[in-house]
């Protein structure tokens, strides 16, 4: 891993949001959106084009989901369900889950449950016959860190 050099942060922090599409310093792609709701769209659509694009090839896809920024669920879900993308081979790994001060999970009705939240909002408006399998949806436990580990590594 590479370190940023202050300079060069502060370079980069100095530009005018007007010149940064298309900078010829950029390193990595860069879209300026309007809004959550335009990056939202976005998000939901490269994803959905990605799941589509595996499902032709017929084979899986894995995917790394935050627990946020919630604007590309919606989008997503429709976009599934209007354009039947099958999800049958996708495994989603989530990033996120919040602990008691005993590092034990917190109850599934406990507003900061990550799983809940991801249960209702991510995969709740998917219709059935398209959504991920249950078993394919891996969330953070701290009782399945090596199970987790391997199901990271299977697909190398």
């Amino acid at each position: 891993m590479s370190e940023i050099d202050i300079r060069d942060l502060y370079k980069w922090c100095s530009i005018p949001v007007d010149q940064l599409v298309g900078h010829p310093d950029l390193k990595v792609p860069f879209r300026l959106v309007k809004d959550s709701s335009e990056m939202g769209v976005l998000m939901a659509r490269e994803l959905v084009d990605e799941i589509k694009k595996a499902n032709a090839q017929g084979r899986p896809f894995r995917v790394i989901v935050p627990c946020g920024p919630k604007c590309w669920y919606e989008p997503f879900t429709r976009m599934v369900n209007e354009e039947n993308v099958s999800l049958r081979n996708v495994t989603v790994f989530h990033m996120d889950e919040c602990l008691d001060w005993e590092g034990k999970l917190l109850a599934k009705n406990d507003p900061y449950n990550f799983r809940t939240f991801m249960e209702k909002y991510f995969y709740g408006g998917i219709k059935p016959e398209l959504a991920v399998p249950v078993e394919q949806r891996i969330f953070p436990e701290p009782s399945k860190i090596e199970f987790i580990k391997e199901k990271l590594m299977k697909h190398r």
